[in-house]
C-alpha cells in the first residue's frame, strides 16, 4: 500500500470519495479537484495547494496541513476535527477598496472542534453554522471575519487579531473571547432585563404545563452580568457559557439548570436550590453560595 505521494499535480482531477487517511503527502497540488467525501483523517500535508478545491463532506479529522494553501478553498459539512493548520493560507488576496466583497473561503457548517489555527491567515474568512468549541485560534488574523450562528466555547484567541470580526450571531461569544476584544468585535446584543422577564414568564409556563405551554428559557452565552434576578424560577433552564459574574440569583430556583461553562464570579447564589443543577464545583467556588441546596 502506498503511504506517501510526493511532487504531483492532481489539479482539477475528481477525486470524490479518495482515501488520503493516514498517508503522508508532500508537494502536490489539488488547485480546483473535486475532494467531496474524500477520507483524508490522520493525513499529513506538507506544501500542498488546495486552491479552489471543494472539500464538501469531506473528513478531516485530525489530519496535519503545514505550509498549505487553501484560498478560494470549499468548505462545506466538512468534518475537521481536531485537525492542524500550521502556516495556513486561506482567503484570496482582495483588491484595494474591495473590503465588501464576500469571503471566498467558507467553512459553512464545517465541524473543527479541537483543530489547531495558530498563526493561521483567516482574514475575512465565513465561519457560518460551524461547531468551533475549543479551537486554537492564536495568533490568527481574523480581521473581518463571520462567525454566523457558530459555537466557540473554549476556544483560544490569544494574540489574534480581531479587528471588525462578526461574532453578534454568536451568543456563547461574551462568554468565550477575551475582555480586551469587546472594543473591537460585534458582540450579541445585551438583552434587557424587561425581555429577560417576559421570557422567565413563558419558561414558567413551559415547567407548569410539562413542556406543552411556553418555552423553556434559553440563555447560552448571554452576558447578564449584574443582573438582579433574586427569587426567580429557573428550573430547567439552558444558562450554559452565560456571563453571570456579580449577578443576584440568591433565593433562585435552578432545580436542573444547566449551567455548564458559565461564569460565576461573585455571583450571588445564597439559598438557591441548586439540586441536580449541571454546574462545576470551580465554577461554584467563585460565586457567593452560602445556604445553596445540593442535594
Amino acid at each position: 500500500m502506498v503511504m506517501e505521494i510526493a511532487d504531483q499535480d492532481l489539479s482539477g482531477r475528481w477525486l470524490q470519495g479518495v482515501s488520503f487517511a493516514g498517508k503522508t503527502v508532500k508537494r502536490v497540488k489539488f488547485d480546483g479537484a473535486d475532494l467531496r467525501r474524500c477520507d483524508l483523517s490522520h493525513g499529513q500535508f506538507f506544501d500542498c495547494s488546495f486552491d479552489k478545491a471543494d472539500f464538501e463532506g469531506a473528513h478531516l479529522v485530525r489530519a496535519l496541513f503545514e505550509n498549505c494553501n487553501f484560498r478560494n478553498a470549499k468548505f462545506v459539512r466538512t468534518n475537521a476535527s481536531e485537525a492542524i493548520f500550521r502556516s495556513a493560507a486561506l482567503p484570496s488576496h482582495k483588491a484595494p477598496g474591495l473590503d465588501d466583497v464576500e469571503p471566498q473561503v467558507s467553512f459553512a457548517g464545517a465541524t473543527i472542534e479541537g483543530s489547531d489555527f495558530t498563526n493561521a491567515n483567516l482574514h475575512k474568512v465565513s465561519l457560518s453554522r460551524v461547531k468551533a468549541n475549543d479551537v486554537n485560534f492564536s495568533g490568527a488574523d481574523l480581521r473581518g471575519s463571520l462567525f454566523e450562528e457558530c459555537s466557540i466555547a473554549g476556544s483560544e484567541f490569544e494574540k489574534a487579531r480581531l479587528d471588525g470580526a462578526d461574532f453578534s450571531q454568536t451568543r456563547d461569544a461574551a462568554a468565550t473571547l477575551p475582555g480586551w476584544a469587546a472594543s473591537m468585535v460585534k458582540l450579541p446584543q445585551r438583552i434587557e432585563l424587561d425581555d429577560l422577564l417576559e421570557m422567565v414568564q413563558e419558561h414558567r409556563q413551559w415547567i407548569d404545563s410539562y413542556g406543552l405551554e411556553g418555552a423553556r428559557l434559553s440563555l447560552s452565552g448571554q452576558d447578564l452580568t449584574g443582573f438582579e434576578i433574586a427569587g426567580l424560577d429557573l428550573s430547567g433552564a439552558d444558562l450554559r457559557n452565560c456571563r453571570l459574574d456579580f449577578a443576584d440569583l440568591s433565593g433562585a430556583r435552578l432545580v436542573a439548570s444547566d449551567l455548564r461553562g458559565a461564569s460565576l464570579v461573585k455571583t450571588d447564589l445564597r439559598n438557591a436550590d441548586l439540586r441536580a443543577a449541571l454546574i462545576t464545583e470551580t465554577a461554584l467556588s467563585k460565586a457567593r453560595a452560602e445556604g445553596a441546596r445540593r442535594g
